[in-house]
């Protein structure tokens, strides 16, 4: 996706994915903000030099329907992912989850999110059960927030519903 969404899983005990993780994580905790600088950006343009830096121990996918996010939810099938990057899903009070805060298209939330947040709660109410509290992430967003995103998400929605319906032959 021109140098964002990037998918990131490595496999420490096959292919000694633990030196990478592990330079990765110091240049993160060395620096790692929300804001461009000096060629960083958050722990993401680390990613750039990744194929020359470590060679054969880091491979790049050439199939972007492949690593599915919020953000690209809507040019891919959700069917070809086989990873689901859930950017933005945060623990809200009384029990509540907000999924994102980009507009998701039904199928994904009813074939992606729906199963993984059954085995969200599953995996809280075993965390309770041995004594652990999940932190809140975020309260409810109030009324201007949830009119923001219902506003966004009619406009995207209308946007790429009159893309879709034209065709070149």
């Amino acid at each position: 996706e021109g140098g964002s969404g990037r998918a990131v899983h490595l496999s420490a005990e096959r292919d000694g994915g633990e030196p990478v993780r592990k330079w990765w994580e110091d240049r993160c905790v060395e620096w790692c903000f929300a804001r461009s600088e000096d060629g960083k950006f958050g722990d993401q343009k680390y990613l750039d030099d990744w194929p020359e830096r470590f060679g054969d121990k880091v491979h790049v996918l050439q199939h972007q329907e492949w690593t599915l996010a919020p953000w690209n939810a809507t040019r891919f099938p959700y069917g070809s992912a086989i990873i689901y990057h859930f950017h933005g899903l945060r623990l809200l009070d009384g029990g509540k989850v907000s999924l994102s805060d980009y507009p998701l298209p039904p199928a994904v939330v009813r074939n992606v999110y729906e199963p993984y947040l059954g085995s969200l709660k599953k995996a809280l109410a075993t965390l309770k059960g041995m004594g652990f509290s999940p932190v809140v992430q975020g309260a409810r967003p109030g009324p201007f927030a949830r009119s923001k995103r219902l506003l966004y998400g009619v406009y995207s929605h209308l946007w790429r519903a009159r893309l879709q319906n034209y065709r070149k032959i």
